[in-house]
């Protein structure tokens, strides 16, 4: 897997993750601002309530999962 900018790879891993805790997710969606539009890397949604999230704030929370994780095998 590459990452960077060929596209959303990270931000796919990250939507496949949440669809396996029970979000529905998109990836790369533009959003329009008061006065321009942003992009959300990942909205998750579960019980009707909307969780947009950029990739990067969730490397951190992954590497620390992915490293409690590794601690286990």
């Amino acid at each position: 897997m590459q990452l960077g900018p060929s596209g959303f790879p990270f931000e796919k891993l990250v939507g496949k993750i949440m669809e396996q805790e029970g979000f529905k997710t998109n990836v790369g969606v533009i959003v329009q601002g008061n006065c321009v539009q942003y992009e959300v890397d990942v909205i998750a949604q579960k019980d009707n309530i909307p969780h947009p999230s950029n990739s990067i704030n969730l490397s951190d929370i992954i590497a620390k999962e992915v490293n409690n994780l590794m601690q286990h095998i």
